[in-house]
């Protein structure tokens, strides 16, 4: 509790006790793409941090691992739900705020809003829940939000998908990864997006070959078994 404080520690116990519920209820692979996303999205968001001198990495760490965490009660929700000829329609729901929209008649950001209200989450984790699709929305802490929407974008266009896609190409002839930072962390020079980019390709690259993936992920497999192990360690 010293090392990780009250609030982280309520936190990751909450976390982990929706984690186990809905863990019995729905598909194996269904979990494993969702922590695939978040915990390369909370690496990539610790890397970032650091990178742009955000004062708390180990708070972009846990944005990044809980950043959708209002997925999983739509997974449990959809899960429950008999298929039928019509849901075909829906396949990618996952990708799309406006089919969660259609499908539930709400999204993850806004269901996550709901855990974090109920939770007494801190404001900046809150915010991160509800804006990390729209970072120039935060008023908070945007910084933090932009760190954590940047790393999460920036796992989408590669595959690791769980939230919405990128956005609609703009035609820049600006790299992907630099048009990615600059609108998430407009503060941050040209300059600087670009060796940030270069940074994180770098790191993706190293992390999906230092990682254990098997035979249902994305890129054929896993993650570590308990991420939180992983958050807990670093701090």
């Amino acid at each position: 509790m010293m090392l990780l404080g009250v609030e982280r520690l309520r936190t990751l116990i909450l976390t982990c006790s929706l984690l186990e519920y809905v863990g019995h209820r729905v598909a194996s692979e269904e979990i494993q793409s969702f922590w695939q996303h978040c915990f390369l999205t909370a690496t990539l968001s610790e890397r970032l941090a650091r990178g742009i001198g955000y004062p708390q990495p180990e708070q972009a760490y846990l944005a990044g691992l809980l950043h959708d965490i209002g997925a999983l009660p739509l997974l449990l929700s959809n899960s429950s739900e008999p298929i039928q000829a019509e849901s075909a329609a829906f396949e990618g729901w996952r990708e799309s705020l406006a089919l969660e929209r259609e499908r539930f008649g709400t999204d993850h950001c806004e269901v996550g809003r709901w855990l974090g209200i109920s939770w007494n989450f801190s404001p900046a984790l809150l915010e991160v829940m509800v804006c990390h699709h729209n970072p120039r929305e935060a008023i908070h802490d945007p910084y933090l939000v932009g760190i954590v929407a940047a790393a999460d974008q920036f796992c989408v266009v590669r595959g690791v998908v769980q939230g919405v896609g990128p956005p609609e190409p703009c035609g820049s002839a600006i790299h992907p990864n630099e048009q990615i930072l600059r609108a998430c962390l407009p503060s941050i020079s040209p300059e600087e997006a670009g060796k940030l980019g270069e940074m994180l390709e770098t790191d993706f690259l190293h992390l999906i070959q230092l990682m254990d993936f098997g035979a249902a992920g994305v890129f054929g497999g896993g993650i570590p078994k308990n991420p939180f192990r992983e958050f807990e360690a670093r701090t």
